[in-house]
């Protein structure tokens, strides 16, 4: 079989011109793709927070290259905590929500807790009342709690020379996608062959990728590891936890 030896660092970095705005995507045939995306940004002059969207949940977060003149990139959160019936039953513990139950009734008051068959709510009379999950027709919230999303988001902290509006270029690995192919060859009575092709694509990396630019690539992937500790560098490290430890004794 074919191997191909994958090292992040190139296939990111790659050229220093810019692509053309827009996604390109490479999928291996194991599970893993590259993406490139391309997108026109808003920048603040100085530190400022940005946030970029619409990535896979899949998303391998220590690959992402980060490339826009002039601009340096400080600091990186992945933010992946997204909306659910069950995440909003775990932010509103202790807060007040509306019940809708299957007769219509309306229930006021705050959650004291949640499970799967079940809720339970304080009125504002102190009166506790446990509603089965399956009578429950409508639950309403105030509003959508803090940290959660409804789209998994990189969040980055970024320094610019000027406030303007420029093109960035995001590249990341992700899980979830892979390809794999299917051939039909067909004799005729002549003994004449027509053979065709299919390529059936899988993503299930959490993110749509409308026009993207595609590209199929066979064989085993092997991805570079970052380096073994040295011999030396392991008996530094722990006779700096001897002398560390000695200090409490």
């Amino acid at each position: 079989m074919k191997s191909i030896t994958l090292i992040t660092a190139i296939l990111l970095l790659a050229a220093a011109a810019f692509a053309k705005p827009g996604v390109s995507v490479t999928v291996y045939n194991q599970n893993l793709a590259l993406v490139r995306d391309v997108r026109a940004m808003e920048f603040n002059k100085g530190n400022s927070e940005l946030l970029f969207r619409d990535v896979a949940a899949q998303i391998d977060q220590s690959s992402v290259h980060f490339k826009s003149n002039g601009v340096t990139l400080l600091e990186q959160n992945f933010d992946f905590d997204l909306v659910s019936p069950d995440k909003l039953l775990q932010k509103y513990v202790d807060q007040d929500i509306q019940v809708i139950v299957e007769n219509g009734d309306l229930v006021s008051g705050k959650l004291l807790t949640s499970s799967g068959s079940n809720i339970v709510v304080q009125s504002s009379d102190g009166t506790l009342r446990s509603l089965l999950t399956e009578s429950i027709q409508e639950i309403r919230y105030p509003k959508l709690p803090e940290g959660l999303i409804t789209r998994p988001t990189l969040r980055w902290l970024v320094n610019a020379p000027s406030s303007a509006k420029q093109e960035a270029e995001v590249s990341y690995l992700t899980g979830g996608m892979s390809w794999n192919a299917d051939y039909v060859l067909v004799i005729d009575e002549s003994n004449k062959a027509d053979l065709s092709a299919w390529v059936t694509l899988n993503n299930t990396s959490g993110a749509s990728y409308k026009d993207a630019k595609l590209k199929l690539i066979a064989g085993e992937v092997h991805r570079a590891q970052p380096p073994a500790p040295s011999y030396n560098k392991m008996v530094r490290m722990e006779a700096m936890a001897m002398d560390g430890g000695a200090q409490f004794s």
